[in-house]
């Protein structure tokens, strides 16, 4: 799923009549009311400015006559509007609670429908937005723009907004606790840095949480399942470098669970991807980013998936009975997986390297009861095998699959220690591959070979490839074909 920022960014301020709407609201309530403060006991009308400590005791506005334009405005800082659950009515213009400018003031137990933007922070640092709700509005239910720093925000609600909850040029801002539902953008954050959210919810939207050019942002404990809007996703991360993200979950979407587009140097750590139409992780022109002890299971494509990224680290990922297979590396290099575990995917492999995949290198790695192989090398594209493939695989493990524990169509790669037990066809099979390297792994019980190399050169028994103390036991059709390449089995 490859989303196009260029879109969304029609969305910004830059092409919204933000300021239109900001010069409308403070003019119409000049207009008619009086700057002075407004007793809480006397029932507001749309526009008015508040400056003092404000409990509501009646709604602004009504469902058949809705303010148009502004709902209230926030008029001085440090203050409290305290909506006590009632509701400021709006029809598709104006805001319905603007603190633009103000600093440090708190808003909460408000509902807002129907406003072009239900609540509106902007060039308004340090606030806080606790218990309020955003419902049916337009562009956005908490929009939190252009040097909105350092506000909090907690246990707020918006639903059917186009954002849920937007974060433009802002950087500090904590949410926590929050629900986006059926938003187009559950969570967006565009140029936004150094924003912590942590167990917001995201769900039945297009894309739960969307980053896009932001960075050295924390995500935490957030949920984003069941976004099916338009081929939706869990978290995406669109030119956002240098966030991180920790036990997340992004289940029953409609594309990826999380999916990073150019995005570097993050840190995934204990997230759950189970069950998306396509890709647990999707990772495309991604470099530098660690994956840690995520799971991705049950996906209709790859557990995990990368594209065109280099350097890339993953390590204790779990990746099975996923539709294909368990964790794909294509046009990548320089990549290293450790201990990761893909065992039942259905019409894949566990781990599959192919495009050139080059440089990378496994280790600790477990494969088991794949519909393929446990691992597949395949460095062939089109007519071209490339010269040097140059993985290398270390005391991994490939038991019960379906067809080999491990395939070869790569050159200049180097096995170590590695076990294949128990599969379909052969433990080892090299179709092609010249160059490569085997020492001390053992095949056992396999259903064909333990090691099947069908190249000719000048290595070992005549093939292109060396072999020394390899071991191999019961396998069905002999030890190795050519013969020789292993002990105790011919």
């Amino acid at each position: 799923m490859v989303l196009q920022s260029v879109v969304l960014r029609d969305r910004t301020p830059s092409k919204i009549p933000l300021t239109v709407l900001l010069i409308f609201t403070v003019l119409g309530s000049a207009l008619v009311f009086s700057a002075a403060p407004v007793s809480a006991a006397v029932p507001l009308a749309c526009g008015t400015v508040i400056k003092t400590n404000t409990t509501l005791h009646a709604n602004v506005g009504s469902a058949s006559s809705p303010c148009i334009g502004p709902g209230l405005i926030i008029g001085a800082s440090g203050i409290t509007l305290n909506c006590a659950g009632h509701t400021i009515n709006g029809e598709s213009a104006g805001v319905g609670v603007n603190l633009t400018g103000i600093t440090g003031a708190t808003v909460k137990s408000c509902k807002v429908t129907g406003f072009y933007y239900d609540f509106l922070l902007n060039h308004s640092p340090g606030n806080v937005l606790t218990k309020d709700t955003a419902n049916t509005g337009h562009d956005a239910g908490f929009l939190l723009n252009e040097s909105s720093n350092n506000n909090t925000l907690t246990k707020n609600t918006a639903k059917s907004d186009y954002w849920g909850f937007a974060i433009l040029s802002s950087l500090g801002n904590i949410l926590t606790g929050n629900t986006a539902s059926k938003n187009t953008l559950g969570f967006y954050l565009y140029i936004s840095s150094a924003n912590t959210l942590k167990k917001n919810t995201a769900n039945n939207g297009w894309v739960g949480f969307y980053l896009d050019t932001s960075s050295h942002n924390t995500l935490t404990g957030n949920t984003a399942n069941n976004n099916t809007i338009s081929l939706g996703a869990g978290f995406v991360l669109m030119s956002s470098s240098d966030n991180t993200l920790i036990t997340n979950t992004a289940n029953k979407n409609a594309q990826e669970g999380f999916e990073l587009t150019d995005s570097n140097d993050s840190t995934l750590f204990k997230n759950t991807a189970n069950k998306n139409a396509q890709e647990g992780f999707e990772l495309s022109y991604a470099f530098s980013n660690l994956l840690t002890k995520n799971t991705a299971d049950g996906n209709a494509g790859d557990g995990i998936e990368l594209y065109s990224g280099n350097t890339n680290t993953f390590t204790g990922n779990t990746a099975s009975k996923n539709g294909y297979d368990g964790l794909e590396i294509y046009y990548s290099s320089d990549n290293k997986l450790t201990k990761n575990t893909a065992d039942g995917n259905v019409n894949g492999s566990g781990f599959d390297l192919q495009g050139d995949a080059s440089n990378t290198t496994l280790t600790g790695n477990t494969a088991k009861s794949n519909g393929y192989d446990g691992f597949f090398l395949d460095s062939y594209v089109g007519y071209y095998f490339p010269p040097f493939a140059n993985n290398t695989l270390t005391k991994n493990t490939a038991n019960g699959n379906k067809l080999d524990g491990f395939e070869l169509v790569n050159d200049n790669d180097t096995l170590t220690g590695n076990t294949a037990k128990s599969n379909g066809q052969s433990g080892f099979f090299l179709w092609g591959g010249v160059g490569n390297t085997f020492s001390g792994s053992t095949a056992k019980s396999n259903g064909f070979y333990g090691y099947d190399d069908v190249s000719t050169g000048s290595g070992t028994k005549g093939t292109a490839n060396s072999y020394t103390n390899d071991i191999c036991k019961s396998n069905l059709d002999g030890g190795s074909s050519p013969s020789g390449l292993c002990s105790p089995q011919p």
